[in-house]
């Protein structure tokens, strides 16, 4: 009996102190967290340029295996994590916008693999000291482009052939009003 007025009283104090919220506050504040970045989600690879065209890995099953496990996926603190043979973390901020697009400076800060030793997942370090940077570029509201970014010369590596992204459940209009047809190639 003593717990249940315990859990009734501690029920009835936060009612009382959350019915002075405005919930139109609470909504303004949770608009911002979400504008902060369009990025805040997992996105996985939808399409790859091979000699210029844009094929959708999903045309091509061979394709699609290579892929179906590199992904990348973003919070709303600016943190990243691209896993990708071996998995890559840092932090990501917009650099600018245009046309309503936004564009990102992706900076990698440690990459690290798993080792399966003594019956158990171990972390272990993988190209210690390397800082390796993307530039990514919103395509649409599910689509991006990312390519590797010199931070020296401040362009980007082998600008004709970026990896597209697609966020996780959703279908890339870019990505199918763009792409070749397999059939024709």
């Amino acid at each position: 009996m003593k717990r249940f007025i315990s859990v009734f009283s501690i029920f009835m104090v936060l009612s009382i102190l959350l019915c002075g919220c405005d919930s139109s506050q609470a909504d303004i504040k949770e608009d911002s967290k979400e504008s902060k970045s369009a990025l805040n989600d997992t996105w996985y690879v939808g399409g790859i340029y091979v000699e210029g065209k844009l094929i959708d890995v999903h045309d091509v099953s061979a394709v699609e295996d290579i892929y179906d496990s590199v992904l990348i996926s973003f919070d709303e603190k600016g943190n990243f994590s691209y896993y990708n043979i071996y998995l890559t973390e840092g932090n990501y901020q917009e650099i600018s916008r245009e046309d309503g697009k936004a564009t990102y400076i992706l900076k990698s800060e440690r990459f690290f693999e798993f080792d399966y030793v003594n019956e158990k997942f171990v972390e272990r370090p993988f190209y210690e000291n390397r800082k390796t940077q993307y530039i990514i570029s919103m395509l649409d509201e599910n689509t991006f482009a990312m390519w590797s970014y010199d931070e020296r010369s401040g362009t980007v590596k082998d600008e004709s052939s970026p990896t597209l992204y697609v966020k996780s459940d959703c279908k890339s209009d870019y990505i199918r009003k763009h792409k070749t047809d397999i059939d024709a190639l």
